[in-house]
């Protein structure tokens, strides 16, 4: 028995295998943006669709992202409670410096803003994508976000 065990270690490929698994990872993370664009999609599709399927309630309705859409929406816009937009940018200069989405992901939960799970978490991403493209926040790296210095701000406009 400890033979064929031996003889199947010599022969096992050891690189090829590493290199595979390193292949399908990568695979396996474009495959995770796809599903998270596509449900991004579906979101929007069954939003617009009320009468066939019904929303979340965790999720951004289309008139969340059409109120969340203006750079600096009215705080009356979503009652007394902020909008996302707004609660994001209130931890984001709640204190100096970058912060990592894990971290505004907790601080946003906790206000109740959004849930714990993967839908509250492809809601920041989607948000903050959307803040990034806005010219509010700035994208340090991969994961991490802090507000714009005021003179980087860019003007958004309404025929943008």
């Amino acid at each position: 028995m400890r033979n064929q065990i031996e003889n199947w270690l010599d022969e096992f490929p050891y690189q090829e295998a590493v290199e595979r698994i390193e292949k399908l990872e990568a695979q396996r993370r474009g495959l995770d943006a796809q599903i998270s664009q596509l449900r991004a999609f579906i979101n929007l599709y069954t939003r617009n669709r009320p009468a066939k399927v019904e929303p979340k309630p965790e999720e951004l309705t289309l008139g969340e992202l059409h109120d969340e859409a203006a750079p600096n929406p009215s705080p009356t816009q979503n009652g007394n409670k902020p909008t996302f937009r707004q609660a994001i940018l209130a931890v984001l200069g709640s204190r100096p410096g970058p912060w990592h989405v894990e971290d505004l992901r907790g601080e946003l939960a906790h206000e109740g803003q959004i849930s714990r799970d993967q839908k509250g978490s492809n809601k920041l991403l989607t948000m903050v994508s959307l803040m990034t493209k806005a010219g509010q926040i700035e994208r340090v790296k991969m994961g991490v976000y802090k507000l714009r210095e005021p003179t980087e701000r860019l003007e958004v406009t309404a025929s943008q």
